[in-house]
């Protein structure tokens, strides 16, 4: 008992004014959290474009701008618009409209 008061006291560090002052190194949720904050500012600052890039060629295949708010919310409305139509189809509609797109 008494030796694991004494591993207790050894493992304890010592008051902060007697440690020495460490950088504090930011984890990275930090960092990451960081970089979501300068990417939402950098964003509506100017539209943002991600580039769909083969792996192999490294040509850039295509290019996709991101939408706003308002673009994705019209986005949101339209499909809930489109499922009313397509949740009233049986399976077999459906996989002839699928067939049909190609």
């Amino acid at each position: 008992m008494a030796d694991k008061k004494a591993i207790k006291k050894l493992s304890k560090p010592g008051k902060a004014a007697d440690r020495p002052k460490q950088k504090h190194i930011a984890s990275s949720k930090q960092g990451v959290k960081k970089m979501k904050v300068s990417l939402l500012k950098s964003f509506k600052e100017k539209r943002m474009a991600i580039q769909s890039i083969n792996p192999y060629t490294e040509e850039v295949m295509q290019e996709f701008t991101l939408m706003t708010e308002p673009e994705i919310n019209e986005q949101v409305e339209k499909s809930r618009q489109a499922f009313k139509g397509w949740r009233t189809l049986s399976v077999s509609e459906r996989a002839i409209s699928i067939k049909n797109l190609g």
